[in-house]
């Protein structure tokens, strides 16, 4: 049996291990006790589908009550929500089922429940048991067992990440021999922190490829690249602000990227000292790490870095060469391997993720 295939297994509890006590459609909570806000905007949002669905067959079947009267009927349950949700107890909304019989704790709807009910209880972090249920004991012991197994599955991911990195680094000193480019990556190598001469100046005024609406929505989204740079940065009112701070380095960046933009947005970082230093240093995001990032990086004048991205770029350079050089090759066969005419368009169609970072330098090659 294959890992998704036992973890399915896991998660479906054995119908038959239910006391009918009732007390679960009695009083009852969606995904650890979220308020009735909360489960009507999941029900709305179209960015997941199932959830939503979920959320909304929860509703259609429950009516909300009120803390009181399931402290009534399961005193230790919403005891142990209480205690979970702290000050925010309040918080919490408890539901119970409109199908449910009070005499005999039997469902009235039960061969036409939805799917949220076939597949309940079903373990996983959020799921809260009530005292005595008779799926607590199994429940909780798979979700160890699925704990168990994703874990296995995330140091294999590790595993085959490492092996990744090392067939890159030896494509990488292949390359300084081979005719072809590699076609999955450029690597870029992180930048030596020793040659930073602390001016300051690229926390000063810094730009980012996206607007600074695009960047808002994509932090909401979770984007880590987005909530990274905006928990750092701050867009000054106007470019003239900027000049006003560094105005050798804003005067770059209009020249070189400025046309790019509708409206050029440019930065400054909120840690940055009065002696050009990061007071967050040893915390600070992968952003900053890894800053410049790219080959064409556009850095102040006189930085440090100047002769480590000339190499960068010269070796960028050697890879777009290569990969021109692999597309017109390919171009003489098909993929099938005949003898037949390939129109270059449709190989650079297949490998668009290489080719497009460096398609505003090709004239330079």
């Amino acid at each position: 049996m294959d890992q998704a295939s036992k973890i399915q297994e896991l998660l479906n509890l054995p119908m038959h291990l239910c006391s009918k006590c009732g007390l679960c459609c009695k009083v009852n909570i969606f995904k650890g006790g979220l308020p009735l806000k909360a489960i009507e905007k999941i029900a709305k949002d179209n960015t997941n589908t199932y959830n939503a669905q979920l959320a909304q067959e929860f509703l259609n079947l429950h009516t909300v009550i009120n803390t009181e009267e399931a402290r009534n009927i399961a005193p230790c349950f919403v005891k142990t929500l209480e205690s979970m949700w702290g000050k925010d107890k309040d918080k919490v909304t408890f539901f119970k089922c409109k199908f449910i019989n009070n005499n005999t704790n039997l469902c009235d709807n039960y061969d036409n429940r939805p799917k949220l009910c076939k597949i309940y209880p079903t373990p996983q972090a959020t799921t809260i048991y009530h005292p005595n249920c008779a799926f607590k004991e199994t429940g909780e012991k798979n979700w160890q067992e699925i704990l168990k197994i994703i874990n296995e599955l995330n140091e294999l991911q590790d595993k085959l990440n490492k092996e990744k990195e090392f067939a890159i680094e030896e494509a990488k000193k292949e390359s300084e021999t081979s005719s072809y480019a590699d076609m999955y990556t450029l690597p870029i190598p992180p930048p030596p922190s020793h040659l930073c001469n602390n001016c300051g100046k690229c926390c000063k005024a810094a730009i980012n490829r996206n607007s600074y609406e695009r960047i808002k929505e994509m932090s909401a989204k979770g984007i880590s690249e987005a909530v990274d740079f905006l928990s750092i940065f701050e867009p000054y009112e106007s470019v003239d602000d900027a000049k006003n701070v560094v105005a050798e380095h804003v005067e770059q960046l209009q020249k070189l990227v400025g046309y790019r933009y509708d409206n050029l947005t440019l930065y400054h970082c909120k840690y940055i000292t009065e002696n050009n230093l990061c007071s967050i240093y040893e915390r600070r995001p992968k952003v900053c790490m890894d800053a410049p990032n790219e080959a064409w990086a556009i850095i102040p004048p006189g930085c440090g870095y100047y002769g480590w991205l000339f190499e960068l770029r010269e070796h960028a350079k050697k890879y777009v060469r290569a990969l021109k050089q692999y597309l017109y090759f390919k171009q003489a066969t098909s993929l099938n391997n005949k003898a037949e005419k390939v129109p270059v368009k449709a190989i650079c169609d297949l490998n668009i993720e290489d080719i497009d970072p460096w398609k505003p330098f090709i004239f330079t090659l």
